[in-house]
């Protein structure tokens, strides 16, 4: 008979209980013989003999790993017993003779436990938690294999052989993705496709669009499964929150996929120069990228939708869509939403998720252990849409509580609350049957929990919830109450799923959160309330210091945040953790110092509702204009020109109401910034008379100096050239007075009006200025924006008297000056003037005849002017690409782009470029004639 011998720390009584009847009885009551030092009275011999006879004599020893049993193995716990002491050197003596090859000793950890309470020297074997996976542990020591193998036939079968990819490296899994239950039914078709996307040089993205439960999930689960020799870099966007509008950061991907693929560089100057990189890791060896639930990262509302909101993720996704087959990169997206950056590329292909066909619906019904005539059960099918996560709920209750009879679905209520749409609708029926069955057990509590969150959680937070006793929610609820639930809702409903690789991490369908987070605000407003504040001390209170450093250590912060709004506790959730610990007042931390323009929008997302038109009416009146301005100013960074529009007129409104006048000058100029780079250049303009008008009310001088240089450069982009030269020269008087040593219009100011004085010829003035700003940006340590915006200048000045005097001095200058610029800008992390500094820079390459740095450059401007609607850049760009088509003689694709710049001349008032454009069109009209 096989022999069992357990090795185990006295923890507690309840925990030397626990061993003994929920190990040792058990084990002999399945026929084992098992020995611990339970049943052993008084010995004759020394227990340390008795420890070493017990361990040599046993087939087995099981290692009840805790946290306790861990220090006392390693020696660590003085003031405890020895026992454990002295059988782990035996144990790691063992191994050690025998060159680490184990017969004998298998971790076994609580169901509470920890895989970190294991000794090293076992982590490299089988380990087993308890009780759930004790049938695994059982069959392994009474050698009762699972499966039984067939004889092996006496001859090899021959299979069809698939185009070899090239050269493949060593593979690596890196999966993120939910794991959801049950069998896989029918997507033939969808098999299909993806089966043969991975020879088609012709596909390198497949997007699947689908409603949430119709099974986008599962499918790529089942089919990765069955291609285990793919290297595959997997993630899914619900893990950060699954609804539409929800402002979600693309940081937590980003950091996964450059940390799993070992990459050299972890910093970047923009968020395309990210996307790229990533995209080029990934294209040093054939894989599957797949991006799941895409939606949180996609622009909802009409007009917009289906948008990419991140530069990195579209510059990645851009990147692989443009790739060549011998670096072939599979990329597959899920979403409920098309990606319309993705439109009419020839490589990317879009499917339409439909719901299971009846006959797939029976047989996951079935499989489930539904019974009935086959008739009955695709008229249940039907009835439930053939929505795959709502006939796999109804499955479950049915066998469940009704013994799998269909017939007896009859008695699942209809909806009380009309909740959901026509598709997550029958699914919110069945989880209504759940709810009312489970009623205040702590099944039913427990799901109002996960309610409380939208992404998967810990059971360490659970577990603190639940010793908070919070009235109606986990009040009366026990520890051994949550771990039978727990467990109940992962074997018996199938309702919950644990992470493969972390399984104190659970899950469940975001449908399932949605619908029990809103039972749970809605009946019970209470104890929704007292939890979300309970997570908002906690999470607080994580953090090693006051102030973190990193995104990583931030992450607690962003949680209490939501949370704190989610309890209506937007002022000191606003004030005491996001101003103070996050933002830290005018630093501007998160974005000046680590570049995570959209992880801080994601945590101002909170304070409003929806995002981005009002803030929470309990915050203070000046924190309301300030996060909208905030809010703005950000969404204008991140190239998000049309939403950072509503957001800055706001916040322009309540400024002008608390008669707050530097404040109203501010974003009164920002605003007249963000027309002109919109093509609005009667908004511009209006703007930047306020912005003046604010600025003289506030009695500031920079402000009144510097928003007259606003209102000038949107006049001179009008042609109003002979008022904006008037206003520069007045601001320049005023800087005269201000500061007499600094006599000289400087910074983003110096950089409008030497524009200006460029367009009017006087290039040896231009440079003279520019060298003096600069030597004076970089003796005060400026920043990155105002030393890049004096050495654009020089660079278009040199550029210019490069052609004008045919100086190859010249020339090189300009061409140092351009690349310094990029860095800068890049470094600085503005794609506003990056734009404008590769549009002249793609001029300087024309006139040198450096035709495909040229296009280069343009095509690089292009992606950024076009995504974030930037018109004026656009008609810069049509000109400049019409100048270049006419210096390669492409006559055709010359007068096409002058068309379009010649419409955008009408459409904005952009009058500045009108002579350009009038001169490029006689040229035009002139080629056409010869």
């Amino acid at each position: 008979m096989t022999k069992i011998f357990i090795s185990y720390s006295w923890d507690s009584p309840e925990h030397k209980d626990w061993v003994f009847f929920e190990i040792a009885e058990k084990l002999r009551d399945d026929g084992l013989e098992c020995v611990s030092d339970h049943d052993v009275g008084f010995q004759e011999q020394r227990w340390t003999n008795w420890m070493e006879d017990q361990i040599e004599e046993a087939d087995f020893v099981l290692v009840v790993c805790t946290e306790i049993y861990l220090k006392r193995y390693r020696g660590k716990d003085t003031d405890g017993g020895r026992g454990v002491t002295y059988e782990g050197a035996i144990i790691s003596q063992t191994l050690y003779d025998a060159h680490c090859r184990n017969k004998k000793f298998i971790a076994v950890i609580p169901e509470a436990g920890s895989f970190d309470n294991v000794p090293s020297i076992l982590k490299g074997y089988n380990i087993y938690q308890l009780p759930q996976q004790y049938d695994d542990l059982f069959r392994i020591i009474s050698k009762q294999p699972e499966y039984e193998s067939s004889p092996v036939s006496p001859s090899i079968k021959t299979l069809p052989v698939k185009k070899k990819l090239n050269n493949p490296a060593p593979t690596f899994r890196h999966n993120r993705l939910t794991n959801p239950k049950g069998n896989f039914f029918g997507r033939v078709e969808e098999l299909a496709l993806l089966d043969n996307a991975l020879t088609d040089t012709d596909t390198f993205i497949i997007q699947f669009i689908a409603a949430g439960g119709t099974g986008k999930t599962k499918l790529l689960h089942y089919w990765l499964d069955q291609h285990t020799e793919l290297s595959v870099l997997a993630w899914s966007f619900y893990s950060q929150g699954a609804s539409e509008d929800k402002q979600v950061s693309s940081s937590p991907f980003f950091d996964f996929a450059l940390e799993q693929l070992n990459a050299e560089q972890r910093t970047f100057n923009s968020d395309e120069d990210k996307g790229d990189y990533l995209a080029k890791l990934l294209k040093t060896q054939p894989c599957v990228l797949v991006l799941d639930g895409l939606e949180p990262l996609q622009h909802a509302t009409k007009g917009m939708r289906g948008e990419l909101k991140h530069k990195d993720i579209r510059a990645l996704l851009r990147s692989l869509a443009s790739q060549t087959p011998d670096s072939k990169v599979l990329c597959i997206i899920t979403s409920r939403l098309a990606v319309q950056d993705l439109d009419g590329r020839s490589h990317v292909k879009t499917k339409d998720l439909h719901n299971l066909i009846t006959a797939d619906g029976v047989r996951l019904l079935q499989d489930l252990g539904v019974t009935g005539q086959k008739h009955e059960l695709a008229k249940a099918v039907e009835e439930y849409g053939n929505h795959a996560l709502a006939l796999s709920l109804l499955g479950n209750i049915l066998v469940y509580q009704y013994d799998g009879l269909v017939t007896q679905r009859e008695q699942i209520a209809e909806l009380i609350e009309e909740d959901g749409d026509s598709t997550s609708r029958h699914a919110f029926k069945v989880m209504q049957a759940y709810a009312h069955s489970f009623g205040e057990n702590a099944e039913g509590r427990l799901l109002n929990l996960l309610g409380l969150f939208d992404h998967p959680i810990d059971k360490t937070v659970l577990r603190w919830l639940r010793e908070q006793q919070i009235a109606d929610l986990t009040a009366g609820m026990n520890e051994r109450e949550f771990n039978r639930a727990v467990q109940s809702l992962i074997k018996d409903h199938h309702l919950l799923s644990q992470q493969e690789n972390t399984p104190e991490v659970i899950d469940c369908h975001p449908l399932l959160r949605e619908y029990f987070g809103k039972q749970l605000q809605t009946h019970c407003p209470s104890a929704w309330q007292q939890a979300h504040e309970c997570l908002y001390h906690y999470y607080q209170t994580l953090p090693k210091q006051p102030q973190p450093d990193t995104l990583a250590e931030m992450q607690p912060l962003f949680a209490a945040v939501a949370h704190g709004c989610a309890a209506g506790l937007y002022k000191p959730a606003y004030i005491d953790v996001y101003d103070s610990r996050i933002r830290r007042g005018n630093e501007d931390f998160l974005t000046r110092k680590l570049g995570a323009f959209s992880d801080d929008l994601a945590v101002l997302a909170h304070f409003f509702s929806p995002p981005w038109s009002q803030p929470a009416a309990s915050l203070a009146d000046r924190d309301k204009a300030v996060a909208l301005g905030i809010v703005g100013f950000y969404l204008r960074a991140l190239g998000r020109l049309r939403e950072a529009l509503p957001a800055m007129q706001a916040s322009l409104t309540m400024h002008i109401e608390q008669k707050n006048w530097q404040e109203a000058a501010l974003t009164a100029s920002n605003l007249s910034e963000l027309a002109l780079l919109l093509g609005e250049l009667t908004q511009a303009i209006d703007y930047g008379k306020q912005a003046v008008s604010y600025a003289d009310d506030s009695k500031n001088e920079f402000l009144r100096m510097g928003f007259r240089t606003t209102l000038a450069d949107a006049l001179a982009q009008s042609g109003e050239l002979a008022q904006a030269l008037a206003l520069f020269k007045e601001a320049e008087q005023l800087q005269q007075q201000r500061q007499p040593y600094y006599p000289l219009l400087y910074s983003l100011q110096g950089f409008r009006y030497c524009q200006l004085l460029l367009a009017s010829g006087e290039l040896d003035t231009v440079i003279q200025r520019a060298e003096q700003t600069l030597v004076w940006s970089k003796e005060a340590n400026a920043g990155l924006l105002n030393i890049a915006l004096d050495k654009l200048t020089l660079a278009n000045a040199y550029s210019q008297r490069a052609v004008r005097d045919h100086k190859l001095n010249d020339q090189q200058t300009a061409a140092d000056f351009f690349q310094q610029a990029i860095a800068g800008l890049e470094a600085a992390g503005r794609q506003d003037w990056l734009t404008r500094v590769l549009l002249d820079r793609a001029a300087f390459y024309r006139q040198s005849q450096q035709y495909d740095k040229a296009q280069q450059d343009l095509n690089r401007a292009f992606d950024i002017a076009d995504y974030s609607g930037m018109r004026l850049y656009l008609c810069d760009y049509h000109l400049e690409a019409a100048r270049l088509a006419l210096a390669q003689h492409e006559h055709a694709s010359a007068t096409q782009h002058h068309t379009k710049a010649e419409a955008l001349i009408k459409a904005t008032g952009y009058h500045r470029r009108l002579a350009n454009c009038q001169e490029l069109g006689r040229c035009l009209t002139k080629l056409s004639k010869t």
